[in-house]
Formats: C-alpha cells, sequence, structure tokens
C-alpha cells in the first residue's frame, strides 16, 4: 500500500494495478500505466484473474484511479432497433464445412489461416465439429446498416461490458448479430433497451 502511495505522490496521473500471488510466498505486482493505456491493460489482467490463473491471483482494489467516464470519450446511445431471435446457437470449431448446409438460415463460417469457424443453430451442429460450445442466443440490430453509420457494435459491447455480460458478435453485409450466453440473454436486452 505504502508503495502505491509513492508511486501516486511521484507520478500524478499515473494509473495503478495490482495483483497478489497468494500461493506459497505472497507477493505483489504493481503495474504503473499511463492514462492512454489504463483500459487496455485493465481488461487483459482482468481476464487474466478471470482464467484459471485466478486460483493464484487477486486482482487488488486501487484508489485514485480516474474513473472509466473521464479516461475516454462516452459513446452517444444509437438510435437502433433490436430483434431477439428465438434460435438457439452453438460456436463452434470443425474440420471442414462437409457435414453443414450454408443455405439454411444463420449459418456463418470463418476461415482462416488456422481454423474453420462456424456459428449455427444448434440443431444443425455436424458430426465433424472439433470443438463446440453450446447455449448462445441472439439478437439482430433491425434493418440495414449504412457503412458509414460508427459505434453501435462499440457502443452495445461497452454496454453490456459495464454490465458484466461478454459477448460473440457477427457482422454481416446488412447488420451486425451480437450473441450472448442464455443465461444473460433476457438481461442483455434489458440493458441495452434501457429498462
Amino acid at each position: 500500500e505504502q508503495a502505491k502511495i509513492e508511486i501516486r505522490q511521484y507520478l500524478r496521473d499515473a494509473q495503478i494495478l495490482a495483483v497478489t500471488f497468494h500461493r506459497g510466498t505472497q507477493r505483489s505486482y504493481i503495474f504503473v500505466l499511463h492514462p492512454d493505456s489504463y483500459r487496455r491493460y485493465e481488461s487483459l489482467l482482468t481476464d487474466f484473474i478471470a482464467s484459471a490463473w485466478g486460483k493464484m491471483f487477486t486482482m487488488e482494489p486501487v484508489a485514485g484511479n480516474l474513473s472509466t467516464s473521464s479516461m475516454k470519450k462516452k459513446l452517444p446511445t444509437p438510435n437502433i432497433s433490436l430483434e431477439p431471435l428465438d434460435t438457439c446457437f452453438s460456436v463452434c470449431k470443425v474440420s471442414d464445412y462437409t457435414g453443414i448446409d450454408i443455405a439454411q438460415p444463420f449459418v456463418f463460417t470463418a476461415t482462416t489461416d488456422e481454423e474453420n469457424s462456424l456459428v449455427c443453430p444448434t440443431e444443425l451442429v455436424p458430426d465433424n465439429t472439433v470443438a463446440r460450445e453450446d447455449c448462445w442466443r441472439a439478437f439482430r440490430v433491425r434493418g440495414t446498416l449504412d457503412f458509414s453509420l460508427i459505434g453501435i457494435l462499440a457502443w452495445i459491447a461497452e454496454t453490456l461490458a459495464a454490465n458484466e455480460i461478454s459477448i460473440f458478435a457477427i457482422s454481416t453485409y446488412n447488420t451486425d448479430y451480437v450473441l450472448v450466453k442464455e443465461e444473460n440473454f433476457d438481461k442483455a436486452l434489458e440493458v441495452l433497451k434501457g429498462k
């Protein structure tokens, strides 16, 4: 705690993050960050603590950091309409696409140099699936989005992240689809609709 105080006195605008390792010999790691980098590293450390490593580390509260609202420009609430979909989705990695009919509604594929990804209704998951995560629900941004529109998906992601809801987003030519885990679906819609 004394080290944090001294750092704050020496570097007035420094943002501080701290994690403590509490297995064996206890020790703390203090990250001293420029304000412009704070949010990125806070997100990285939060993800780290949420992983299996979180059993051995604890994120420490640090007083005096800038608030989120003062550190970055708040995104304006866009004028959008959200359409919940009744379909339950699975997010998969597949060996190839031979087992899936890509002409079916709500089948999304992505091929990279490392993987073949598939998002589809759960009942359409093929046998050649290598890995999968079920129980996703989705909503789409209703209407056709102009490519010049800025920040719609960012606003959705930021609003849900502030309520501890993670997303899986898919963008098509016309619009955006946002998937959340089924247990968070109703809460996500309430948050985004401002209820």
